[in-house]
């Protein structure tokens, strides 16, 4: 019997996407909007290339009634900027929006 827990695993998951699809969009001064233009190549643009590395600790207890389960997720180990999405401003600028950098979740579940 494992004084710890009934059962223990460690994950890892590494996922990879060659970079989503988008219709680049054109500032209009006068209208101060970005504007995706009627005669452009729709999705003909891809966001750069998108890789994680997450890391999973899971421990479960078995009750007689229950289970109660502990985790800690670290998704993004390695701290890699992944852009979600590009963010366009009134003023004319465009900047990237990442998404979230290395991210710990932690966490009790019970199981019926």
């Amino acid at each position: 019997m494992n004084p710890i827990a009934d059962e223990i695993e460690l994950n890892v998951r590494f996922g990879y996407n060659s970079g989503r699809p988008y219709t680049e969009r054109t500032y209009f001064s006068e209208l101060r909007d970005w504007v995706a233009r009627e005669d452009a190549d729709w999705n003909s643009q891809r966001f750069p290339e998108y890789h994680r590395l997450d890391f999973m600790f899971l421990q479960r207890s078995m009750l007689p009634k229950m289970n109660i389960v502990t985790y800690v997720n670290i998704m993004n180990v390695y701290d890699r900027n992944n852009i979600w999405d590009y963010a366009y401003s009134s003023d004319g600028t465009k900047r990237e929006v990442w998404q979230y950098k290395t991210m710990p979740v932690g966490g009790v579940m019970l199981e019926f």
